[in-house]
This record gives structure tokens, sequence and C-alpha cells, in this order.
């Protein structure tokens, strides 16, 4: 008798254990959203945040308040962000300088975005010991003309250029460097004549083996700037289009465009840096606009 007492005493305590397991289960804290799915729900999706900023390398948690269980997360951009999720923790990890998107779904097909920018790695430093690749967009054009006048279209389009050094006045004047295979007097005095050893030159659109090769070289200066329209990227001044107008050189004029800098691959990109190259005697023999990327090769 006493055997099945205890028996039944036994039985009732486990289903009374069972009974707790199963609410402990399948309820749910109020605070919380419910985590298995449940597709006919109406919950609103709500999220701690719209917006991360994230380091490359590192992570951003960002907590899912409200939903219908079932989460899903979606990266527009695997090559910028990527996100997983565990429960209600969205994990969102910074891959590389940029900016995308990562969606969060519920099963009641409810959505919601987080806009994800990602700021890159790596030291703000032009490397001048190894050569660039230069690739120009559509909106590069240049125009030849002579000293009566007489202009003429010169290149208009994309192109890739052959690889080119960059170059500070102290790689220039201080290892007598053979800027652009063209050492002359010329140059050598142009370089000379720029005051900021932290300025970098790069090639503009002259003719190889002529003066305006160099003289229409664009001059910038990188910053420890973000810049906001470029997300990821840091900002560079565009100091002078022409290398021989920051010098105060006559007959030669700058419009300055905008550039921005890639720590995380060492790249730089210039967009419609214009300039005019003159003669003493007003003529404006060649005009340009440089849109192109400067990529370091490895």
């Amino acid at each position: 008798m006493k055997k099945n007492m205890f028996w039944k005493a036994g039985c009732c305590l486990s289903a009374m254990l069972l009974s707790v397991a199963m609410i402990s289960c399948n309820g749910n804290n109020p605070d919380d959203p419910n985590v298995e799915p449940n597709p006919s729900g109406n919950n609103d999706l709500v999220l701690s945040v719209s917006s991360v900023n994230v380091g490359q390398g590192e992570d951003a948690k960002v907590e899912i308040t409200s939903g219908n269980g079932g989460y899903i997360v979606i990266s527009a951009d695997e090559t910028v962000a990527t996100a997983t999720v565990a429960g209600t923790t969205v994990t969102i990890h910074g891959v590389k300088g940029g900016s995308t998107t990562i969606s969060v779904k519920d099963a009641a097909k409810k959505a919601k975005p987080i806009a994800v920018k990602v700021s890159a790695s790596g030291t703000n430093n032009i490397n001048t010991s190894v050569m660039y690749t230069i690739e120009a967009t559509s909106d590069e054009w240049s125009q030849q003309g002579d000293a009566w006048g007489n202009t003429w279209a010169n290149y208009k389009g994309p192109k890739t250029y052959d690889p080119s050094p960059i170059c500070t006045k102290r790689d220039y004047v201080g290892h007598a460097n053979n800027w652009l295979k063209y050492d002359n007097d010329d140059i050598k005095e142009l370089f000379e004549a720029i005051d900021d050893d932290n300025v970098f030159v790069c090639a503009g659109l002259g003719y190889e083996g002529t003066l305006d090769f160099g003289h229409a070289a664009i001059v910038l200066l990188l910053t420890d700037e973000d810049d906001p329209a470029h997300p990821g990227m840091k900002k560079v001044t565009v100091l002078s289009t022409n290398a021989a107008a920051y010098v105060a050189w006559n007959g030669y004029t700058s419009t300055p465009g905008t550039a921005w800098y890639d720590p995380s691959d060492g790249s730089f990109t210039i967009k419609n840096c214009k300039g005019h190259l003159g003669w003493e005697n007003g003529a404006k023999p060649f005009e340009f606009c440089a849109d192109r990327k400067y990529t370091p090769q490895n």
C-alpha cells in the first residue's frame, strides 16, 4: 500500500515537474518577444537601435525587443558586414570599411533594417614605395590646344593607365628620385618649391615625355578626418590639380575636386579634379578633368 502511494506520489511529482518544464520552455517573459515562430503573430517588430557604427574586425550587438519569433538576418553586402542572430540578439561583424544594411525578419514576415557603418582599420599613410595602378572613369577627359587658341579633344572615357609611383617632396629631393621617369631640372625645381614634406603627388594627364606630365600632377594631403560622404573612408584634401599651380607658376590654374582614402587597402580616389595649363601669351594648350582611382600594387 505504501509502495503504491509512493509510486503515485512520484508520478504526480514527475507530472508537476514536466508541466513546469513545459511552461518554462513554452511560456514567455512578458518583457521579451516570443522566440518561437508565430507566423500569425500581431506583435510589432521592434529593435533596440536602427543604426550601428562598428570597427573593422569588431562586433556590435542589437536586441530584438518585440517580434513574432523565428528571426533571420540578411546582410545586403557581406563584404562590408555580416550578421547572425541567437535568440533575440543580433550580432553584426564589421568586415571592411563601408556601409550596408542588415535586414531583420520574423515569422510573421515583418522586417526592420539596421543601417551599418564600418570604420576601416589601418594607418592613414600613403605608401610611396610601391607602384599604383590607375583606373580612370568615364568622366575623365583631356583637351589639347596650341599657342594660337586652337583646341581639339585628346581623350575622353574610361582608361587604365600604366602603373605609376606616388611621390612626396621627401622622396624626390631626398633621394633624387627619377619621378615618373622624366627627371629634368624643371620638375626638380617644381618639387623643391613644394613647402610641405607631407603632401603627396600623383600623375596628371599631360603627355608622357613632356613637362606637362609633371606640371599637371595632382597634389593632395591625407587627413585623419572621417569622410561622411564615403563611410569608412578618410578625407583627402586636393591642394591643387596642377603641381605647377600649387607653387604659383604663371599660366597654370587649378579647380580642386574631391578625394578620399581607403585605409583598408591603401587606395585613394579623386573626383572632378580639373586643371588648365597655359602659356605666357594667355593661351590654354591643355585642359583636363581627372576622375580616377589609385590602388597600390602588392
